[in-house]
């Protein structure tokens, strides 16, 4: 009877064991995986900051950036120019 029982112990043991390590290895991968995806993110946000700060040099020293955004976002026109519009 010992011998069973000890043999019942070790199985307990080994499935805790090999339970543990797929854990583990399950987390390891979960966090690589979301590591990947904050160096992705990073990456995207350095882009969009460089956009930025070429869009901000634009507009600090590109008068003709700014009339281009005024006529595209705000609808203003320039001296003397006429608008036309069409109905569909």
């Amino acid at each position: 009877m010992d011998k069973n029982l000890a043999k019942v112990v070790m199985y307990l043991m080994l499935c805790l064991l090999v339970g543990s390590v797929i854990g583990e290895g399950t987390q390891i991968l979960f966090l690589k995986n979301k590591n990947a995806n904050i160096k992705k993110e990073i990456k995207d946000k350095e882009n969009h900051n460089r956009l930025l700060k070429a869009e901000l040099l634009l507009l600090k020293n590109d008068e003709r950036y700014i009339s281009i955004l005024a006529r595209k976002n705000l609808g203003m026109i320039r001296h003397g120019e006429k608008i036309y519009r069409f109905n569909n």
